[in-house]
């Protein structure tokens, strides 16, 4: 069974146990803020074509107003939109900063 954007940001922000606290919009917010982040790592690379268009579709999203009600598949698309974008960053990419050591440990655990 696929896991929740909310048990996966729970878990991955090292929370355990409870997380029906946690509302969907505020999940979206976190989301869409790791979305950014990883968005930011390609400003430091050479974006391959094959990135190109999840660089893109990342832009527009980061740059769009949140929508008034998010929901859980919203939340989830731009999840995966993050995980694709992190898992095609070009091999040599030197980025070195704590955001992205921070960012990679956080993709790991979502991606286990």
């Amino acid at each position: 069974r696929a896991m929740s954007p909310r048990r996966r940001l729970a878990e991955h922000a090292g929370c355990t146990g409870r997380t029906e606290g946690l509302r969907i919009d505020r999940v979206a917010r976190d989301i869409a803020g790791l979305l950014e982040l990883t968005r930011a790592a390609f400003d430091q690379c050479a974006v391959t074509p094959s990135a190109a268009d999840l660089v893109r579709a990342s832009e527009a999203i980061v740059k769009s107003k949140p929508p008034a009600h998010a929901t859980n598949e919203m939340a989830e698309e731009v999840l995966q939109l993050a995980v694709r974008l992190w898992q095609s960053e070009p091999a040599g990419c030197q980025r070195g900063t704590s955001d992205q050591a921070t960012l990679d440990l956080i993709m790991k655990k979502v991606t286990s």
